[in-house]
């Protein structure tokens, strides 16, 4: 599949806090443009665009996002966001695999590591499709500071 690829920008932010998913999804819609900005999000800070890889399809329509972090300890953090009307139809096998690749490029060695919610069996089958493991689930606070339960995987890059 060929996509073209580019880093985050602001215009890309504003299309992603249009994109509304409808029932449990819903807790993935993002707050708006003006909210992120005020507090300063990663996803708005020009400084952070080259931790982001965007894609857009033929049509030139933004079909997903990927956010790759090194964190501290070495370990890379991996978030994946798929427009809704793209959703369960196997692209997030190929944005993820994609990302992996870039991913090898940046870092030499390493762990990728992503948390998903347990309850999101869809995303968690595509995970582990492209070789990330389960190592627990843990209650935590999620980004509207809900107590929720999260699934924590692992891929090892040198794999």
């Amino acid at each position: 599949m060929n996509y073209r690829m580019t880093n985050m920008n602001e215009n890309i932010v504003k299309e992603i806090t249009t994109w509304k998913y409808g029932g449990e999804y819903s807790v993935y819609n993002t707050e708006s443009f003006g909210d992120l900005k005020a507090r300063n999000s990663h996803i708005v800070n020009p400084a952070k665009s080259n931790n982001y890889i965007c894609y857009f399809n033929n049509e030139d329509k933004l079909i997903a996002y990927t956010n790759i972090m090194k964190k501290d300890n070495g370990v890379i953090f991996l978030g994946i966001g798929l427009a809704p009307e793209f959703c369960g139809k196997g692209l997030g096998k190929y944005i993820l695999e994609h990302s992996i690749k870039e991913i090898k490029k940046r870092y030499s060695e390493g762990k990728i590591a992503l948390q998903v919610r347990s309850w999101n069996i869809r995303a968690i089958k595509c995970y582990e499709k492209i070789g990330f493991e389960k190592l627990k689930c843990e209650v935590i606070e999620d980004h509207n500071g809900k107590k929720t339960e999260f699934v924590f995987m692992e891929y090892n890059i040198l794999d």
